[in-house]
């Protein structure tokens, strides 16, 4: 279903690498949490990293959490890279719906994770300023982030990812939240 699909919305020569992608989006966000896991990462490194810098005892990160967001983020690269060359053979219009369907959603956990590994590996170094450094270069990929969701925030969608009465500041559902 989802190759026709493909092939009806993007085409015959973009269908192939775009139904590859939804394979892959639909692993990395296979459930509800998944949209989110880096944002939360990113929150969870920020409480340690404060208690880091004002000398106080903090929770490092979970063993596993720096090669969980390491592979995370190969996958997003992979799939992102298959975008970009199904986006090569898509018009305008089919680039724009494809962006917003398929590469936004994945880009909402991806630019996140990225800062999350950064500030993981903030946490984990002994070097404060290096530490500093490395918070510092996390908040590149977030502000990226911002510029991606401003493209999908077209006429007639303007501020279509404000915060409302749903997707308040501190909720997982705000996109800006990271």
């Amino acid at each position: 279903y989802v190759a026709w699909w493909c092939q009806e919305y993007f085409g015959q020569q973009a269908a192939p690498e775009a139904a590859k992608v939804y394979q892959l989006y639909y692993g990395l966000l296979n459930s509800y949490d998944k949209q989110w896991y880096g944002s939360e990462k990113v929150h969870g490194a920020l409480d340690s990293l404060a208690k880091k810098f004002a000398g106080q005892t903090f929770a490092p990160a979970a063993r596993d959490t720096y090669s969980t967001l390491n592979e995370r983020a190969a996958e997003y690269e992979k799939a992102l890279a298959l975008a970009e060359a199904a986006g090569k053979k898509m018009d305008r219009q089919q680039r724009q719906y494809f962006f917003e369907h398929a590469e936004l959603p994945l880009l909402l956990d991806y630019r996140p994770t990225l800062a999350a590994k950064l500030l993981v590996e903030a946490m984990n170094t002994s070097d404060l300023e290096k530490a500093w450094e490395l918070c510092e270069t996390a908040i590149k990929p977030l502000e990226q982030l911002e510029i991606e969701i401003l493209r999908a925030e077209r006429p007639p969608f303007e501020n279509w990812y404000r915060e409302t009465f749903i997707r308040r500041h501190e909720s997982r559902l705000n996109v800006h939240r990271p």
